[in-house]
């Protein structure tokens, strides 16, 4: 049996605090060529197809090396040069997967389209305990399509168009990390995402590496329980527009904008200040010590509009080389932007709010 380092290390990451001994374990079965498991009841990783070269069902030890060979039998497992004595006691007590009890099939998808998009809402989903249902990524899905969203309450990413599925899911956080964690974005192979007892989501997918060799993964996650915002209420209609494509030395400026803007603490957010001009999008972010600031060529009508907004969200919205229409609606008082600011391209959308300054 081999895994590889990736494999490895996202396997000793599920479990890595808990409390309870048994799941700091990996559980190896013989079952459907060699399975390997590994839960911390939020969410289970099952690496089937693994090899036989263990002779029995063993519990792994907690950190697991990848890139090495495993064999051996439940009184010895030999790993690369290593020999330890494997722990075989409560096998039965380790928890199982989900039953497969009104299943609901909510998508199939290629790595290649869904990953980018799973990736590009993940951005703005929040970190936080006090409202735990916007930690986790809307999925509403029915056999039109899919949206994907994620929100922490100052930016909305959506990816696909915004719409009401029949099937409304908050997916967890942990569950999304590792599809993401497993993949890259070479990657190419299929997601099947299902629901499991109204309980579970279940993503199933075959990752084809460059050596033409294909591994199979069953990740489960428990649903988010909550209500998610009704984002679609914080789109900006009927505004004025503009386009723009950031290339690599727009985005360096950002970069360089969210770390000045970082220096000020998260308590003190220093916004970077944008003006519309003669189709030439400005920006300034400046501190009492440093100011940096740019331009990059538009596309679209000639006006001036003030407006300060995270230099970091903006970066997290924006993809090098791919343009985006920008839509807002123009403030009464010119000194500040009331409403969000929406950035659309193709499938993807999102909503940024203001700092509100110099009022």
């Amino acid at each position: 049996m081999q895994i590889s380092k990736k494999e490895a290390t996202v396997l000793n990451s599920i479990s890595r605090n808990s409390i309870l001994p048994i799941l700091m374990n990996t559980l190896y079965t013989r079952a459907n060529g060699g399975t390997l498991t590994k839960t911390d009841r939020e969410v289970m990783l099952q690496i089937p197809n693994v090899g036989n070269d263990i002779s029995e069902n063993v519990f792994l030890p907690n950190k697991l090396e990848g890139g090495k060979e495993y064999t051996g039998n439940a009184e010895k497992i030999t790993i690369g040069n290593s020999v330890l004595k494997p722990d075989t006691s409560d096998l039965d007590e380790y928890p199982i997967p989900p039953k497969e009890n009104n299943l609901i099939l909510l998508g199939e998808f290629d790595i290649e389209t869904i990953r980018p998009e799973l990736e590009y809402v993940a951005k703005a989903a929040a970190e936080e305990g006090t409202r735990y249902a916007i930690n986790g990524i809307l999925l509403q899905a029915d056999k039109k399509g899919h949206t994907l969203v994620g929100t922490d309450g100052k930016r909305l990413h959506i990816a696909g168009k915004t719409r009401k599925g029949k099937h409304n899911f908050i997916l967890s956080p942990q569950l999304v990390s590792l599809f993401l964690r497993l993949t890259t974005a070479k990657s190419k192979g299929r997601l099947t995402i299902e629901n499991l007892e109204k309980v579970y989501i279940r993503f199933t997918f075959d990752v084809t590496n460059g050596k033409n060799e294909t591994r199979h993964y069953i990740a489960t996650g428990k649903i988010i329980e909550g209500n998610f915002p009704h984002y679609a209420d914080v789109i900006p209609s009927n505004s004025d527009s503009f386009e723009f494509t950031p290339n690599k030395d727009f985005l360096t400026l950002l970069k360089d904008s969210a770390k000045l803007s970082a220096k000020a603490g998260s308590y003190n957010p220093t916004p970077t200040v944008f003006n519309f001009v003669d189709n030439v999008l400005h920006l300034e972010t400046k501190t009492h010590d440093e100011t940096i600031g740019g331009s990059v060529e538009t596309i679209g009508d000639t006006f001036t509009v003030p407006g300060g907004f995270q230099a970091r969200y903006l970066l997290d919205a924006l993809v090098v080389d791919q343009t985006f229409k920008v839509l807002w609606k123009q403030a009464e008082n010119a000194q500040r932007l009331d409403s969000p600011l929406l950035l659309k391209s193709g499938n993807f959308q999102a909503v940024l709010m203001p700092i509100s300054f110099g009022v």
